[in-house]
């Protein structure tokens, strides 16, 4: 094997054409680099821009159901204003009826008894009320077949 030794001249083409190689390769990467990152930026801008569309939809269905969810509640207080009202209705009507019941038994029977019960008094609509007559000097007995 022959060394061959490098002029000075020799030895700087080299480095000159290795150095050339190595900017051309690297302006190559460079290239291919910055072609990805236009990439990679439109693909971000399409990412924000679907997100800020998404998040426009998502607040204007929150909206949408604070609105419904407000509503609910001003119909729920009002429905719970008129059940209120019915029962307050109901009881004072089904009192004044019980006592002129009473009136009128012990009137027609000179001295008997008669009750108007709520089968449930906690739900007085669910299940109904309950007749019951004492003639005089008798027993109660339960009117169920009115």
């Amino acid at each position: 094997m022959s060394s061959k030794l490098l002029s000075d001249e020799d030895l700087a083409d080299v480095r000159q054409e290795t150095l050339q190689n190595f900017t051309t390769e690297a302006d190559l990467e460079l290239g291919k680099l910055s072609h990805n990152l236009q990439a990679v930026n439109e693909y971000c801008k399409e990412a924000v821009n679907e997100y800020r569309k998404k998040e426009e939809v998502y607040l204007a269905r929150v909206s949408d159901l604070n609105q419904v969810t407000k509503e609910r509640d001003e119909q729920s207080k009002n429905v719970d204003t008129l059940r209120k009202a019915r029962l307050s209705e109901f009881m004072s009507g089904f009192a004044l009826i019980t006592t002129k019941l009473k009136e009128l038994y012990q009137m027609i029977t000179l001295g008997g008894d008669a009750e108007l019960e709520l089968v449930d008094s906690l739900n007085p609509f669910s299940k109904g009320i309950v007749f019951s007559v004492r003639p005089p000097k008798k027993t109660w007995k339960n009117i169920s077949n009115l």
